[in-house]
């Protein structure tokens, strides 16, 4: 289960970036541009993400049940960023930080779902 969680943290961490990089070099730098400090922001902002998924992991006791709110968590992280064009509009940055609480939904949703079937799998044994 650690290295489950580890593996959340790491891909949570990435994520913004690698979410762009379909798109071109040309988006990745608009991640890039702010330095350190805008790195570190983003950084901060993402945790809301992966730290939710990893609140649900602590109620779980199959490791299988993390993919449940990872994947939804993840996809969801992984098309806002892909979408969201910081020059299209000088408000634009705004999204970023909006992304991590879109993300909290889906995760909360796949969760609970997991929940349920993680308890309901548990008293069938």
């Amino acid at each position: 289960m650690l290295k489950a969680r580890y593996a959340i943290i790491i891909i949570g961490i990435f994520l913004p970036y690698l979410a762009r990089l379909p798109s071109g070099l040309d988006w990745l730098m608009q991640y890039l541009q702010g330095g350190l400090p805008g790195i570190l922001l983003m950084q901060f902002l993402n945790a809301i993400t992966w730290g939710s998924i990893l609140a649900w992991t602590t109620i779980y006791k199959r490791p299988l049940f993390l993919l449940f709110p990872a994947v939804a968590g993840f996809a969801c992280a992984g098309y806002w960023h892909n979408m969201l064009d910081l020059g299209s509009n000088p408000n634009a940055a705004i999204g970023l930080i909006i992304i991590p609480f879109y993300t909290l939904v889906p995760i909360g949703i796949a969760g609970g779902i997991a929940y349920i079937l993680d308890r309901f799998l548990k008293n069938n044994k």
